[in-house]
């Protein structure tokens, strides 16, 4: 009799070791491919835009897949594996050999992505992985989103938002069209400083929130899809006070700390602010429908 209890418990120890495993490499492979085209954008593009959009949306994928994790159990079949691994192969082919420019940097996730899903479930399930495919696929629809944002009206109201918070701080400014006024000096608003970058990856955000944690009211996803590049502006516009500040000011180092809060990573930490606020204001809309719901149950 302990010999035929035995032997069952062996039996079923087997399978579950084996999904243990397929779970592990699976999950190892992912991590790898996404770092390998985080790092390939890092070294090969020259804004760290780019390299924090690839960041945002390789970990929104992952936080949108985050509670399948411990239960996933890889399975392809013959012929997902066998696409899965065509699709993997000519995509980490293709990371290796971007160059600056290359438009393959935008496209390569939702490629990689699909790839890595085929590798995990048979093609009739990659539905599944929707959510996080559709994050995957925004950084290339944020690429064309900062493409045809009109960059004119943008500077231009930024240039008037700057102006209304130096003058709620007691400073003395004046604004025309894209210019931005203090005595002892100006700022000139033009490309990238309208913030259209700041847009883009906070709307990426914004998706990532909604499909990760969505709000129990509907309409109230839309909203806050739609207030997210008006926190945006915001924080972009205090940005720009503070350069406005800068350039008027008697620093003896003044054009380093321009720099850095122009073009360097000073300017990353304003994008930061911006996603704190929003995401403030998310969760706490969140916590506030699901209360709401509790008291009505």
């Amino acid at each position: 009799m302990p010999a035929v209890s035995r032997q069952p418990s062996t039996c079923a120890a087997a399978p579950a070791s084996s999904l243990a495993l397929r779970r592990r490499l699976w999950i190892t492979l992912a991590a790898l491919t996404a770092v390998g085209h985080i790092t390939m954008v890092s070294l090969t593009q020259e804004s760290p835009t780019r390299a924090l959009m690839a960041l945002l949306i390789w970990g929104g994928a992952l936080i949108c897949l985050e509670d399948q994790l411990p239960e996933l159990a890889p399975a392809p079949s013959a012929f997902s594996l066998g696409l899965g691994s065509l699709l993997l192969a000519v995509g980490l082919q293709r990371t290796a050999a971007v160059l600056h420019l290359d438009s393959a940097v935008v496209l390569l996730p939702i490629w990689l992505g699909t790839g890595l899903a085929l590798l995990c479930w048979p093609l009739r399930r990659l539905l599944r992985w929707g959510p996080s495919l559709l994050v995957l696929a925004l950084l290339p629809l944020s690429e064309q989103l900062a493409r045809v944002l009109p960059e004119q009206p943008l500077s231009h109201l930024t240039a008037r938002l700057c102006q209304a918070l130096l003058l709620l701080g007691g400073v003395d400014a004046a604004a025309a069209g894209r210019q931005v006024t203090l005595s002892g000096g100006s700022v000139l608003i033009a490309d990238t400083c309208a913030g259209i970058d700041v847009i883009a990856q906070l709307l990426v955000i914004a998706v990532v929130f909604v499909l990760a944690f969505p709000l129990p009211l509907r309409r109230s996803r839309w909203l806050l899809l739609a207030i997210a590049p008006l926190v945006a502006l915001l924080g972009n516009a205090f940005r720009i006070a503070l350069l406005a500040l800068i350039s008027a000011s008697q620093l003896p180092n003044k054009d380093w700390w321009f720099g850095f809060f122009h073009e360097e990573s000073g300017s990353l930490m304003f994008s930061g602010l911006s996603v704190a606020v929003f995401g403030w204001i998310y969760l706490a809309v969140l916590e506030r429908q699901l209360q709401a719901r509790e008291r009505r149950i």
